[in-house]
């Protein structure tokens, strides 16, 4: 028997396509918004949080459309989010070029652009030995150094979309049974009276009995907080993950747990009084 939730790996095909042309469709107008900060903003700093926040948003977009079309793959969502953002990549990139060069042309119709890689490529080696790309108040970039920059571009922008795709489908287990992710979460604050090793071994070895000892915690504090997972159809399929917040320490003790329906039942009945808040997504 399992000890903890892991995905079946299944694929459905569907599911890829839609976390593809969701990503892709996201990127579009996110594209010209993208451009429009690195172009007009000159802070540093700025620039570097478009950069991750551009994507973040298409890595999002993939995931959710890979959660509604039920992929339970890890390896497989993180592929799409890195494909996806390429994809990204490549739209943002016919944006910039636009702006740089012919604005009043382009901006109808960027299709056209983008559907001649062989010229986008020749414009961007010309953009790349007169550079364009400045630090604040410092003369062009160019040469080496510009495709230095362009390539650490490339990686938040790829690194951020894989990850966020990635974590959307790692995050709730999939109830094969009923063919549904298990929406059902509630979440219980309990107090950091217990060493975190310490109570990440007793909820191993299943004496949750521990929990309620605790006491309760608050949200707003230093706490352990337990997020129960279950199947809100059938209920037999249950996990439990423990995570620490503390100041300047935040970390997942336990992602995951496989529980019986009655050890699921047996934490929320014991559970400190008002500690619990739960929801349905």
């Amino acid at each position: 028997m399992e000890t903890y939730y892991k995905h079946s790996g299944k694929v459905p095909a569907i599911g890829v396509l839609f976390g593809f042309l969701a990503g892709v469709l996201v990127s579009i107008p996110a594209s010209y918004l993208y451009d429009y900060g690195i172009i007009e903003i000159t802070t540093d700093k700025l620039r570097f949080i478009c950069t991750i926040a551009f994507g973040a948003l298409v890595g999002l977009a993939a995931g959710m459309g890979m959660f509604w079309g039920k992929v339970r793959n890890n390896l497989v969502a993180a592929t799409v989010g890195a494909a996806t953002s390429l994809a990204a990549l490549y739209i943002s990139w016919g944006v910039w070029l636009i702006d740089i060069y012919d604005r009043g042309r382009w901006i109808s119709n960027p299709s056209r652009l983008l559907m001649h890689p062989g010229f986008m490529w020749q414009v961007i080696l010309q953009t790349n030995s007169t550079g364009t790309w400045a630090m604040e108040h410092e003369p062009p970039t160019a040469g080496a150094m510009l495709w230095l920059v362009w390539l650490t571009e490339a990686l938040f922008i790829v690194g951020f979309g894989m990850l966020v795709a990635f974590a959307l489908i790692k995050r709730q287990p999939f109830c094969e049974q009923c063919d549904s992710w298990c929406s059902k979460i509630e979440k219980i604050y309990y107090a950091p009276t217990m060493q975190p090793a310490d109570l990440k071994t007793k909820l191993q070895n299943r004496q949750f009995e521990c929990l309620p000892a605790l006491g309760q915690g608050s949200a707003k504090a230093a706490h352990f907080r337990v997020v129960l997972h279950s199947c809100p159809t059938c209920g037999t399929l249950n996990t439990m993950t423990l995570m620490k917040t503390f100041p300047k320490d935040q970390k997942t003790l336990i992602d995951k747990l496989l529980l019986s329906a009655s050890e699921a039942e047996s934490i929320r009945h014991a559970r400190p009084a008002q500690a619990i808040a739960a929801g349905t997504k």
